[in-house]
């Protein structure tokens, strides 16, 4: 699949969002955070559909890492409609 540069830019805008908005999360509950440290270096990928998209969460020491590729294991996959996640 071939991507132009202005739709590279928009997917790498919007994974800088919604990391951005999951770490924002984390840092009001630290107790969640602190759950979240038993999983470090996990990675789940999200694939949406309804629009299709695709990332990966890595589970970091301070919160996520959202990555629009990951070359190595994957220890979870999640699959649901975009608008399902957005709860």
């Amino acid at each position: 699949m071939i991507v132009d540069d202005s739709e590279s830019m928009i997917q790498l805008m919007l994974i800088s969002v919604v990391e951005g908005a999951i770490n924002k999360a984390l840092s009001l509950d630290p107790a969640l955070l602190a759950s979240l440290r038993e999983f470090k270096g996990k990675v789940i990928r999200i694939k949406t559909i309804a629009p299709y998209a695709s990332f990966y969460i890595v589970i970091c020491e301070d919160g996520v890492q959202v990555l629009h590729q990951h070359y190595g294991s994957v220890d979870a996959r999640v699959r649901a409609p975009a608008a399902t996640l957005a709860w």
